[in-house]
């Protein structure tokens, strides 16, 4: 069974070298631009693991943290 993990990040880089990473050791990779969408994501599906950049325009990492408890 493959884990789902999301990458929130503003950084399209970031997110491309999670994916790349994480997808080649067989994981479910999905990735969100901002923590809005972050939070439309988690609430659609489960992840296992979540990877949450603290610095964002926006909702940033710790706004989105709050909003997912």
């Amino acid at each position: 069974m493959n884990q789902n993990i999301l990458v929130i990040d503003d950084d399209s880089a970031v997110r491309k070298a999670f994916k790349l990473a994480l997808e080649d050791s067989n994981f479910n990779v999905e990735t969100a631009s901002s923590g809005e969408d972050g939070v439309k994501q988690i609430t659609e599906k489960d992840y296992s693991i979540i990877f949450l950049d603290l610095k964002m325009p926006g909702l940033n990492g710790a706004e989105t943290l709050r909003e997912l408890r």
